[in-house]
């Protein structure tokens, strides 16, 4: 879309693994690699326009639509490394998957990678996520490369590892 280049980075990944597209109050997060959603915010602004859609700002103040649905709406968030908000471009690089839903091609990070920016955010709501993914990997709903898990905390600063590696081990995903 407008040649941006963009993955999958938020919820939507957990969605996926575990079959489905999305829950009914989720939004997309995409992580932007070829352009600035802060410096070019007339692109994406430009995009909700030209579709009928409506625009706003995320938390970080990057560009959110809001696209309206059959049974209401949902936000596509776009973000790039601002303030808290990072991801290894080996990561970006090394973790994604592509998929094809219906005439679109999306990008997404592994689920394994999805579990790793959750340890490092650290909020009540990444803590609830985390223990949720844990309680979908004891049922059995999905399946986690533990040791992938650890390879991927490499690529995070050395002085955030430590405390990475131990919210993943008390919620049980290492």
């Amino acid at each position: 879309m407008n040649n941006i280049d963009a993955v999958v980075v938020g919820s939507t990944v957990v969605s996926f693994a575990l079959g489905g597209l999305f829950k009914e109050n989720e939004d997309i997060d995409f992580f932007v690699v070829n352009r600035s959603p802060l410096l070019e915010e007339d692109l994406f602004k430009n995009i909700a326009i030209s579709k009928g859609w409506d625009y706003t700002y995320t938390d970080y103040g990057t560009p959110r639509l809001i696209v309206p649905y059959e049974y209401g709406e949902f936000f596509v968030d776009f973000y790039e490394n601002i303030h808290d908000f990072y991801i290894p471009e080996e990561i970006i690089s090394n973790e994604v998957k592509k998929l094809r839903i219906n005439k679109h091609r999306v990008k997404m990070i592994s689920l394994e990678a999805y579990i790793v920016l959750k340890a490092r955010i650290g909020r009540k709501i990444d803590d609830r996520d985390l223990s949720r993914i844990k309680n979908l990997i004891d049922e059995g709903y999905l399946k986690v490369n533990r040791r992938k898990i650890v390879e991927l905390l490499k690529y995070f600063p050395e002085e955030e590892v430590g405390m990475m590696r131990n919210r993943l081990i008390r919620k049980g995903i290492i």
